[in-house]
This record gives C-alpha cells, structure tokens and sequence, in this order.
C-alpha cells in the first residue's frame, strides 16, 4: 500500500467518525454538499476539473451578514455545509434571510426570492461602502398603496397612500474602534406616511387594515419607528435588545407576512390588540433571545404598555399613560429537510399583558341585560389579557440560495382572551409562490385567507344596543361576529430595486358584521429600495 493510498484511507477513516458525531441535522447537510450537482460543460467537449479546496470541517457556526440584523427575532444562523451547497451570489453575502436583510426590507418587499437590490446601487456605492467600513449600514425605500373598492363595501371608489422609510444600523465597535463596545450594534427607523384609507373610506371596515400603509404615524413628517440596542454574545447564542422596540420585531412575525398587505408584520389578532405594539409604534422594552440547539431559539421580552406610542410622531418617549407590562414568550424551530435544505420555522408562543381591560359586554339600557349574560360572559373577572399564538412555514421546493427562495406553505391562529379582546380568534393559512412564469425568476405569487371571530362578549353587548334601539357602537352597522378576507397577489420585480405588486382583496362580512356587503378590493403595491 503506497503513502498516497495511506493518506487517502486515513483522511476517509477521520471524516466517517467526524459525521458518525454530528447532529442529523449536520449530517443532512454534509450529505446535500457531497450530492449537490456540479456543472457540466458541453456535450462531447472534456473540460478540466477545477482546482477546488475542500472546505473545513463541518461545524456549526454563526454568520453576520454587513450588519446585525433583527430579522424579527431570528439570528443569522446558517452551516458551513448549507453555504457551500448554496453559495453566496453576486451580493458576497450569506443566504440567509436574504442576505442583506433588514426590517426595512421586511417591511416593503417582504420575503424575497433573491437578495434585494438597491435602484441606485451603482450612484450610491462610494458612499454606502464607505458607511459600511465603518460599521453604518443606510437604507432608504419608498412604497405606495393604491386599492379602489370596485363592488360591495360602502361605496366605490379608491384611495392612495405611501410610506418613506429610512433605517440605520450602526455597529458601535467598527464605528469607535473601542474594545468595550465590540458586539453592540443600534438600530433606528424613520418614517413618513401620507394618505387616505380605502379601508374606512370606501368598504367601510373599521377592524381589518385592508392596506398596510395607512393607519398609525401618518401625516407627520418624520415618525419615528424604533430606536435601540442590540448585544451579540457567547458566540451569539445570547442576544440582547433593549429600546424604544415594536413587540413584532421580535415575536409573532415573519417577513413572509409583509409580502402581504393585511397581515404585514402579524396577524392582526396579535397586532391589533392594544398594548401590542407594532410598527410603526414602540414602546420602552427588550427582549432575550436565547439559541439553547442549533436549531431551535427561544426569546423572552418585557414591553411597558403605553397606548399613546410616543405620541403621533413617534418621538415623545416619556408620555404618561403606562398601564402595565407585556411580558411575551416565543420558541421557534428551524429545521431544514432534504438534500436541498428545505427550511421550516414552527414557533409558538404566549403573552401576558398586566393592563386592566373592562369587558366589551359595553354599556346597556337598564334592564335590558339578562343575569345569563352577566353570569356568562362574565363569567371570569376582566383585567389582564392572555394572548396564544402557533405559526409555521414550511418550504415545499427550493427555486434559490436564500431561506426564502422556493414554495413556502404557511399559516397560524391566535387567540386572546374573549371577554377583553376585539379579536378573540383568528386563523390563516397562505402560500408563497416565486418564479411560476418562465423567466421570471424574481417574481411571486401570493394567496392567503384569514379567518376572524370577534368577542363573543363584544357581539352580545352590540346585539342588546341593537334591540334596544340604540346604535350597536361607533362606526359600526351593526353586531359584529366573523370576517373572512381572501388576498391574492402577483409580485412582479420590474427592474433592480422595484417591485410591481397588482392585488386583488375579496372581504366577506366587512368589519364583521353582515349589516355591509361583501368587498371587492382592486390595486397595486410599488415598492422601491433606493
């Protein structure tokens, strides 16, 4: 037996008992890099292998893309194995989330099937890349909502609004070259909306946001969206925030809900109970996010309770009116299957809120409420509201080298406590579709249906205003007991930094109640990353 052959025996030996001590999930990695397919040249034509050097053994590690990013509660966590069997494009950046990711990105383009582009990518160049040697990484994007009410609602007619958004991630060590701020990095997110709301305007829907860019932090000319700091540590498997932070960029999220315009950064069951805080509003808070496996995170938060948000410019930090504490809890499992590391998120989690709500049984004539409902609805005391969320995503097939590239199944239900909470219930089921028309890769397909049932307590209160001859509550035609809304929409990435988004909205029983007909909801999204 020669040396060489030696060599090759002891090298296949070392790596069979490197494999026999990894987890599965390395394993299935490890076994996707040696089974990837190579590029062949052309028929009948003998082309020289290249020179290739193997990579290190395979570990897991944690990867930072050019700043740290959120990414709504999820670490940059990827395997050697998984990045050399989907290698990083043109970007220079690790696949996951997308590269350069951030919650600007989320919040307008949503999950894309490839690394977003900047529109102005080559004029801005010298400067970003300046910035980012020195640890500041700028992102500016502008979005424009268009939807016109076209059958059913209230009245026909359609409405415009937009939103500029400015976000700057700075890492504090690259920037000071001081030692003790190595790891800390803060975030900062501006915004200026305008508009109108076809929601209210035309459909007449006061529960469900039918467009995502109006509602709060509109009309003002710099609203602020968060501002804190983050600390990576223990190799990042401890990760601290604390600031002026929305409770949804770290709980009940995911960017594959903004490539949607009605549950952009959650569902609204989670996001439209007060002390939620969501974008564009924060509160004071922080949050723990613990990697105990390398598959699996945990995050802990606690969030004040302050329904004034900071006011409507975002920038009154110290407003009175704290109510109390929301103390959220989330697991989530990311596991990835088969040879082409189709990645699922499965999370699960629950919140505490210490405010003390009144019942929605509302007022009522005198000696109109029966003592069954009394007894029944209020059956337990009002005060703090408990909130239950299961949500997952599963890729079905993979069309690219991001955690977003390919077919993804996804869906969810919340619930909050009935007798306190608008939403008692809301149940969603969706898929993400990129690249079905031939050379098209960039673009996606969406279709989601959500289910909502509001508080059955809320529903007998307007129920008895309505027998009584009163008006069953503001703005409202009448009881309010379920809503169905079916959004389907066609992405189209029309040139670098632009995405076309044309939507089509059907709203059964609009603000839950059967008192206004079924919508027709026309228009489109434009989005650009400058």
């Amino acid at each position: 037996m020669s040396m060489s052959d030696i060599c090759r025996l002891s090298g296949t030996i070392s790596a069979i008992v490197l494999i026999a001590n990894m987890p599965i999930a390395e394993r299935s990695f490890a076994h996707a890099r040696k089974t990837a397919p190579r590029p062949a040249g052309h028929a009948g034509q003998a082309t020289a292998a290249p020179v290739r050097q193997d990579p290190p053994p395979l570990r897991p590690t944690t990867g930072q893309t050019v700043y740290s990013p959120a990414s709504h509660g999820l670490t940059a966590l990827y395997y050697d194995a998984f990045l050399h069997h989907f290698p990083a494009g043109d970007s220079g950046l690790p696949g996951d989330w997308g590269g350069d990711r951030s919650a600007i990105i989320e919040q307008e383009f949503g999950a894309t099937p490839a690394p977003p582009r900047h529109l102005l990518r080559d004029q801005a160049a010298p400067v970003r890349m300046f910035l980012l040697r020195h640890g500041v990484n700028v992102q500016l994007s502008y979005k424009t909502e268009t939807l016109w009410n076209v059958a059913g609602g209230i009245e026909r007619g359609g409405d415009y609004a937009h939103e500029v958004a400015l976000q700057v991630d700075t890492d504090l060590g690259r920037l000071t070259h001081m030692a003790p701020l190595s790891g800390w990095t803060t975030h900062l997110a501006i915004i200026q909306r305008a508009g109108r709301s076809v929601t209210h305007d035309r459909v007449g829907e006061r529960a469900v946001n039918l467009a995502e860019a109006y509602g709060t932090g509109g009309n003002v000319l710099a609203h602020m969206v968060y501002f804190y700091a983050e600390k990576q540590v223990l190799d990042n498997r401890l990760n601290i925030a604390m600031g002026r932070m929305p409770v949804t960029l770290s709980f009940a999220s995911s960017p594959i809900y903004c490539t949607f315009m009605t549950i952009c950064a959650s569902p609204m069951a989670f996001k439209g109970t007060p002390g939620n805080s969501v974008w564009p509003n924060s509160t004071w808070g922080g949050r723990i996010r613990l990697r105990p496996a390398l598959d699996n995170f945990l995050v802990l938060g606690a969030y004040q309770v302050n329904p004034n948000y900071g006011g409507i410019s975002g920038w009154s930090w110290f407003n009175r009116g704290s109510t109390g504490a929301f103390l959220p809890i989330e697991d989530t499992w990311r596991p990835y299957f088969g040879r082409h590391g189709l990645v699922g998120h499965y999370k699960v989690g629950y919140a505490y809120n210490s405010s003390d709500y009144p019942d929605l049984l509302g007022p009522a004539p005198r000696g109109t409420l029966p003592p069954s409902d009394r007894q029944g609805i209020r059956g337990s005391r009002p005060g703090h509201r408990h909130t239950v969320w299961y949500m997952a995503d599963q890729m079905l097939w993979r069309t690219g080298r991001t955690e977003t590239s390919g077919g993804i199944l996804f869906g969810g239900f919340v619930y909050n406590s009935a007798s306190i909470s608008v939403f008692h219930e809301q149940e969603f089921i969706g898929l993400m579709m990129p690249g079905l028309v031939p050379a098209r890769a960039g673009d996606r397909v969406g279709l989601l249906l959500s289910h909502y049932t509001f508080s059955p307590a809320l529903r007998r209160g307007e129920e008895l205003r309505e027998d009584a001859g009163m008006r069953p509550g503001a703005n409202l035609k009448g009881p309010q007991s379920d809503e169905n809304v079916l959004e389907v929409y066609y992405g189209a990435a029309i040139m670098r930094g632009i995405l076309f988004q044309p939507e089509y909205e059907y709203v059964v029983h609009p603000g839950g109640t059967t008192h206004i007909r079924n919508a027709h909801v026309i228009g489109f999204k434009l989005t650009a990353l400058l």
